[in-house]
């Protein structure tokens, strides 16, 4: 009613349909967005945008989807709606579709750019793992930027899809040049996991490596792994004890009481692993509180 005699109707339209919507009547929010679409046309953007807040409030995803993707073909410049789509693209996992919007987020500066950076990682490393081929894979790869060839997260997601595909070795190797670039050490603590076909020189390579990052606990644990791979248990146990040092993690524990039970030590591996279960339980107890 208060549409009908107001001179900006649009609101009150749009308030309508949300609370036809809340009263579980979809014909009739429907039904008053096409009247005000036909009524106000050059409001167009503001209805659809409530016409896709409707679509998933209802569970309608792809609907919803779909209409903010045709807005955006007329409007490539409206921060809401391209705020909107972000989400709403996360919300589907539809990788190709963020992809092509990183460009539009980068432009209306409506998120901080460290956000969108983070979205266009995700979004390669989220397209990368649908790849079912290598030549799949590797077309995805080429089409990136330098910059995200570097980028550690994004080489991990290439890495882990190449080991999916049966490419290990080929994962191996990129890992290794990636080091010999630049020590990181999460590129580091994936290359101790990959089976080695010559572990004595992936050891010699990660103690190399361990040089540039002195001190630090989870490259000390990695280089261990490694040892282990070589089977230098005493380097190894060498290794896991700095680590604990360093940094205490119930992983590593774990990992050395594994290492001690198999070097005959039991007491003090079963010691060290219920050590490894308590902190496990504390940090569950400090997560759920």
């Amino acid at each position: 009613h208060a549409a009908k005699t107001s001179p900006q109707p649009l609101p009150y339209i749009l308030a309508a349909a949300r609370a036809a919507e809340k009263m579980q009547q979809p014909a009739v929010a429907d039904q008053l967005l096409d009247e005000a679409r036909n009524r106000l046309p050059e409001n167009d953007l503001a209805i659809v945008l409530c016409q896709a807040e409707l679509y998933q409030q209802r569970g309608q995803l792809q609907q919803a989807q779909q209409l903010l993707l045709s807005a955006h073909q007329q409007d490539t410049e409206n921060p809401e709606l391209i705020e909107r789509l972000y989400l709403l693209l996360l919300d589907n996992r539809d990788w190709g579709g963020l992809i092509g919007l990183v460009p539009d987020l980068y432009k209306v500066k409506s998120l901080p750019e460290s956000e969108v950076k983070a979205v266009e990682q995700r979004a390669w490393q989220g397209r990368m793992q649908t790849a079912t081929s290598r030549q799949e894979l590797d077309k995805i790869w080429h089409t990136m930027s330098s910059a995200l060839h570097r980028n550690a997260s994004v080489v991990l997601a290439y890495c882990s899809q190449l080991i999916t595909l049966g490419q290990a070795a080929d994962a191996e190797e990129l890992l290794r040049v990636q080091l010999e670039q630049h020590v990181d050490v999460q590129l580091l603590q994936a290359y101790a996991q990959i089976p080695h076909a010559d572990p004595a020189r992936a050891l010699q390579a990660g103690e190399g490596w361990l040089k540039q990052l002195p001190g630090d606990a989870m490259a000390l644990f990695a280089v261990g792994r490694l040892a282990v791979q070589a089977r230098q248990w005493g380097k190894a146990r060498d290794y896991y004890q700095t680590s604990l040092e360093r940094q205490p993690t119930p992983q590593v524990y774990a990992e050395l009481a594994r290492l001690l039970n198999q070097m005959g030590d039991y007491k003090t591996g079963n010691e060290l692993l219920a050590t490894g279960i308590r902190m496990l339980e504390r940090q569950s107890t400090a997560a759920d509180s």
